[in-house]
């Protein structure tokens, strides 16, 4: 297995491992505040991990098979796309933990926070995704040059 494989994998595993942790921490603090979601309905915090699955985990294991078949690290963008992706994705996954457990412990939100710094960080998610596609483009258009 190459590094760019390996380092694929690794971050789908530390995903899959954030996402056990934000699920077991968001039952946990919903019990103990009495929060009752046929009531209030589901926390903002359950869509972290819809997000740390989808976004993180399967993304991280197509990567893995786009580097097995295309060398997507050969690519000059790969790393700078590898990097914006997880700081946008991160920035998400914290803006929706904070919005839910403040939520769940029934604090006030710092408004311009919640909705600024979604808007930033679904931007850097956003470039970071479009990163991706230029990079994945570039590696098929290399495959089917060397394949001609």
């Amino acid at each position: 297995m190459k590094r760019a494989e390996k380092l694929y994998v690794r971050t789908a595993i530390a995903f899959l491992i954030a996402t056990l942790i934000v699920e077991v921490s968001v039952l946990i603090t919903s019990k103990v505040t009495g929060w009752d979601s046929s009531v209030n309905g589901r926390p903002w915090a359950v869509a972290a991990h819809v997000h740390l699955i989808a976004l993180g985990a399967v993304w991280s294991l197509l990567l893995v098979l786009l580097e097995k078949n295309y060398e997507l690290s050969a690519v000059r963008l790969a790393k700078p796309a590898y990097i914006t992706y997880l700081c946008g994705l991160g920035a998400v996954v914290a803006l929706i933990l904070y919005k839910g457990f403040t939520q769940l412990a029934g604090g006030s939100l710092i408004r311009g926070l919640t909705e600024g710094g979604a808007a930033i960080a679904h931007s850097a998610l956003f470039v970071g995704l479009f990163m991706w596609a230029y990079v994945i483009y570039k590696a098929v258009s290399r495959e089917s040059k060397s394949a001609e």
